[in-house]
């Protein structure tokens, strides 16, 4: 397959500067804000208790009680494990919808 043809597929360019891509269509750009959106509600799915103000705590069971959620309640451990296995994932995919290779670019 020739380059012009997997790049006009791709969703996402390796960056300029660093390691990593960027997204370069607008699918490429929905899926970073699903990835945000994904990373959002897992972090929602965490123990208020522990955030910094009481306003913080109510937006975030507000925003269990949208997801119908109100009884799930993850430690710090098993939240952070859940975002890197996310994180991971959308890098995997990145990769994949990429026009090239990655290599750090400084």
């Amino acid at each position: 397959m020739s380059d012009e043809r997997s790049a006009g597929r791709a969703w996402f360019r390796p960056k300029d500067f660093g390691y990593g891509a960027t997204p370069i269509t607008w699918k490429g750009w929905l899926a970073t804000l699903l990835f945000v959106l994904v990373i959002l509600a897992t972090t929602a799915l965490g123990d208020p208790r522990g955030a910094a103000s009481p306003r913080s705590v109510h937006i975030l069971l507000s925003l269990k009680g949208l997801l119908g959620l109100t009884d799930v309640r993850l430690g710090i451990a098993p939240m952070l494990s859940i975002i890197a296995a996310e994180s991971v994932a959308f890098v995997a995919f990145a990769r994949w919808k990429s026009s090239g290779p990655w290599r750090w670019r400084g």
